[in-house]
């Protein structure tokens, strides 16, 4: 099921420039425009605006941070994974409570397969937000990419209660659960995948399959 949390990452990122760092670093004109451009939709503007007011050095080390945290989602955007682990780094270093910035940064050390690294972000994104349901969520990914399935239930079932209606979260917990080979739990798990989401192909083609797995035949598969 295709993943959505960094696409929200980045919007979340964007309202952040625009409602709390941008009145903060918005001396001049200029500085206006560039935190403008910084929040753009489009990645060549935003890697444009946010380098200027990076580079303008402007406003308190928590409106920096957020400048360069944006920069680094546009990075991404335009598949330029070093430049924007780099970007990240820079933030946290700036703005250590930056919980949205480490979620962000443990996905790209996933990317490197760097799990350890990965996880310590997001036990650091939970302590600093325990309501933060994306890193619970993506914490789990990474225990399930290091075969932890027990371990990633847990964190999927809190992201879960913090955000009911996160079908990705659903998904992957139903994953674990047929990994695990009990299928019953995860054939719930799609259904309610698809309750949410009822276009989800890739939820309805391994019900299908754990469905097979149970022996049990069932129209649509």
């Amino acid at each position: 099921m295709a993943g959505n949390g960094m696409v929200w990452t980045a919007l979340v990122l964007a309202l952040a420039v625009i409602e709390g760092a941008a009145p903060v670093a918005a001396q001049t004109l200029a500085s206006v425009e560039s935190w403008k451009r910084c929040a753009d939709s489009d990645p060549d503007r935003s890697v444009e605006g946010c380098t200027a007011v990076i580079e303008a050095r402007g406003g308190d080390h928590v409106s920096l941070a957020t400048a360069f945290a944006t920069r680094a989602i546009a990075h991404l955007a335009k598949g330029q994974v070093d430049l924007a682990l780099r970007d990240l780094d820079e933030a946290i270093r700036l703005n250590p409570s930056y919980a949205l910035a480490l979620d962000a940064r443990g996905r790209l050390y996933v990317k490197y397969r760097r799990y350890d690294l990965a996880i310590r972000d997001y036990d650091e994104a939970i302590r600093l937000n325990p309501s933060f349901a994306d890193a619970f969520y993506h914490r789990g990914l990474a225990y399930s990419r290091l075969g932890q399935r027990d371990r990633a239930i847990r964190d999927y079932d809190e992201a879960i209660r913090l955000r009911p209606s996160y079908a990705n979260a659903y998904y992957s917990r139903g994953m674990a659960y047929r990994n695990k080979g009990e299928h019953e739990r995860a054939i719930q798990e799609f259904d309610q995948v698809l309750r949410l989401e009822p276009g989800a192909d890739d939820a309805r083609q391994v019900r299908c399959e754990s469905l097979k797995a149970l022996g049990r035949i069932s129209l649509g598969c």
